[in-house]
């Protein structure tokens, strides 16, 4: 059982996550790699890519949150994708278990399940609806007003969208933990310039990362 922990694709909730992002040698556009980390033992890391991302003609910008995704994906949307479970959750409790006791006499099983089947198809399509308006409403413009900020006000975006995170996680008292907050960061890496410093607190950050990009490269 303890090999295949460490054999098979199993990672446990006491996981981490680094992000690699940048240039290599043949890159002519940005590429971020995230690798979820689970543990190191006799010289053994555990890891594997958990999401790959590249710039490219087709995908000319994008915004990834990291950890506590939730605050950021909503001032992206419009809406928090919370709701959208819960509408699903309300939506099968009230209206298909309703069918369900829907005495027999009335209905035969038959038309209950395609009752439900339809009504299932239209849910799916209010969904939708609200998805795209979220897209087009709210994605969309924040999306197309990146690409022609200067780097120095994508630096300011990408800390203030840090910040919104701390400052909910500090004002709600709710049962997420206060995880993102203190000091916040800032680098900025171009393919003319290389990893630049914009704003930096401490070097702590910085040998963090080297550590694990080095296990990771060796590894």
């Amino acid at each position: 059982m303890c090999n295949m922990i460490f054999e098979k694709d199993i990672f446990l909730n006491n996981y981490t996550g680094v992000v690699i992002s940048g240039f290599g040698d043949k890159d002519i556009f940005p590429v971020l790699v995230c690798y979820k980390i689970s543990g190191y033992i006799k010289g053994f890391l555990k890891y594997k890519i958990d999401m790959y991302e590249k710039v490219d003609l087709e995908m000319d910008q994008c915004i990834i949150p990291f950890a506590q995704v939730d605050i950021v994906n909503t001032f992206l949307r419009g809406i928090s994708l919370d709701y959208i479970n819960i509408i699903e959750k309300s939506f099968n409790y009230n209206i298909l278990n309703l069918i369900d006791k829907i005495d027999e006499n009335k209905i035969s099983k038959t038309e209950k399940d395609e009752l439900k089947k339809e009504m299932n198809c239209r849910f799916e399509k209010v969904i939708k609806n609200i998805l795209e308006y979220s897209q087009q409403e709210y994605l969309v413009p924040v999306l197309r007003a990146i690409r022609y900020l200067p780097i120095e006000e994508l630096s300011s975006m990408a800390e203030s969208l840090v910040n919104l995170t701390s400052f909910k996680r500090q004002v709600a008292l709710d049962e997420k933990a206060l995880t993102v907050g203190g000091p916040v960061d800032v680098a900025v890496i171009s393919k003319a310039d290389g990893f630049i410093w914009i704003k930096k607190n401490n070097i702590l950050s910085q040998n963090i990362i080297i550590i694990f990009l080095k296990i990771i490269i060796e590894k």
